[in-house]
Formats: structure tokens, C-alpha cells, sequence
């Protein structure tokens, strides 16, 4: 009987020592605790969100000879004839084509992107700028190059644009266009908006960033030989990306009635 009742003490005692090998580390499990949470908080705070606008095209099949001219525009594009997986992939190629997405680029100013600055990254404003920028002319083969300006209003209808690769500085008046080289630029203030410090523009090439969207924006059938496309695009800026979706559904049926 005694020699049961050591034996337990025994394992008692052991079961206690193990504990206390890693209760005298506890410090060391608080502080990695703080640091995963803090390291959780900054990316919640920094990291930017991606959001997802999607569209379908549904193709329509009828036949009848007294169709609409858009309608006869989808048949010359082999729309309305068979639907079979040639023609689907014709119309996949012309959405997902370079010289539609110039036009979208063209037609949204998609190649003018806007930035406030913060402590740790960059934002890029979209639909709440502080004025309207609008290019009146642009020499695209003058545009070798992504450009970048510091935009400061210094009153209700004055603008302060520094070229910052040459530090060069204009001043301009609101609804007055303006010469930049290679394009004509008109800024105009908006009243009742909230203002920023300055505002950081890049003007980049419309080929460069069609070729970007070409490759962010999917363009796939629901399923194989399907007259359904679907056309989704990931972006951090969810009324952008719809947007881009519109004019893209906009661009291709205009190219197919102009065809």
C-alpha cells in the first residue's frame, strides 16, 4: 500500500514540473500574442480591399428577317448563326480585344488615375475628386511615358500642377485649358467638395493601360456553347470596375452595329 501511494505522489509531482516548463515562458506567449494581433489590425487598416463587378451578355438567338439593325449586326458577327463553340470564341477575341479596350480606356479617361497620399500608402480617388479634370486633346505618340503631377488648389478657382520629374510649376484658373506637351487639359473646381492637401495624377500611356485591363477582366461562357458570356473584373475601386464592365458592353455592341 505504500509503495502505491508513492508511486502517485510521484506522478504528481511530475505532471506539476511539466506544467511549470512552459507556465515560466507565459511572457514570451503573451508577447506574440500582442504582436499577431497587431500585425492583424495594421493589415485590416492597410491592405487594399478588391472588390468584384460582374455582367452576362445573353446572346439572342432569333432568326426572324425583320430584326432590328443591332440584331443584324450580331448575325454579321455569327451571333444568330448556330452559336456553335467558333462563334463563341470570335466574340470572346473581339471582347477581350485590344482595339475595344482602347476605346474603353479613351472613353472612361481610364489612363488619368488619381491619389491622395497617406502615412503608409497610396488611395486612389475616383468619383470624389475635388474638381473635374478634362483632356480636350491628347498626342498619344508624344506620350512615351507615365507622367506624374502634384495637384494643389490654392483658392476656389486656382490650381497649383508640378511635374514631378522636373519639378517644373504652373499655375492655372478653373474652366481655362492649359498646355502640358503632348495634351490639352481643361481642370474645373467643384464646389461643396471636400478638399485634400494635394492630390497626386499619373497620366500614362492608353495603350499600357489597356493592356492591363485586357489582362485583370474575364470574359468566359456560362458553359460550353452557351449564348450566355459572362464578364467579371476584380478592383479595388468597386464603382470603377462596374463602370469599365458598362463601357465595355457599350464599346462591343457599337462595334457590332457599326460593323
Amino acid at each position: 500500500m505504500a509503495s502505491n501511494n508513492i508511486s502517485a505522489n510521484n506522478g504528481k509531482f511530475s505532471l506539476r514540473n511539466e506544467i511549470d516548463k512552459y507556465l515560466k515562458y507565459w511572457p514570451w506567449f503573451i508577447f506574440w500574442l500582442i504582436l499577431a494581433l497587431l500585425a492583424g489590425f495594421f493589415y485590416l487598416k492597410y491592405a487594399t480591399p478588391i472588390y468584384s463587378a460582374s455582367a452576362t451578355i445573353v446572346i439572342n438567338e432569333d432568326k426572324g428577317d425583320g430584326g432590328s439593325s443591332e440584331m443584324a449586326a450580331y448575325s454579321n458577327l455569327g451571333f444568330l448563326d448556330g452559336l456553335n463553340s467558333s462563334s463563341i470564341d470570335r466574340e470572346l477575341t473581339i471582347l477581350k480585344s485590344r482595339r475595344i479596350m482602347r476605346e474603353v480606356v479613351r472613353a472612361l479617361n481610364l489612363n488619368l488615375t488619381y491619389f491622395k497620399e497617406g502615412s503608409l500608402k497610396e488611395e486612389e480617388l475616383y468619383n470624389n475628386l475635388p474638381f473635374s479634370l478634362k483632356v480636350l486633346k491628347i498626342e498619344e505618340q508624344k506620350l512615351i511615358e507615365t507622367y506624374k503631377y502634384k495637384i494643389l488648389q490654392t483658392g476656389t478657382e486656382s490650381f497649383k500642377i508640378t511635374n514631378l520629374k522636373t519639378f517644373s510649376t504652373i499655375t492655372v484658373t478653373s474652366g481655362t485649358p492649359f498646355d502640358l506637351g503632348y495634351a490639352n487639359i481643361v481642370i474645373t473646381s467643384k464646389p461643396n467638395i471636400k478638399r485634400y492637401s494635394e492630390i497626386i495624377m499619373k497620366i500614362a500611356q492608353i495603350d499600357k493601360m489597356a493592356s492591363k485591363y485586357r489582362g485583370k477582366i474575364q470574359v468566359l461562357p456560362i458553359k460550353d456553347n452557351s449564348n450566355v458570356i459572362n464578364l467579371v473584373l476584380d478592383d479595388p475601386i468597386k464603382e470603377k470596375a462596374k463602370d469599365i464592365i458598362d463601357q465595355l458592353i457599350f464599346e462591343f455592341n457599337k462595334d457590332a452595329i457599326e460593323d
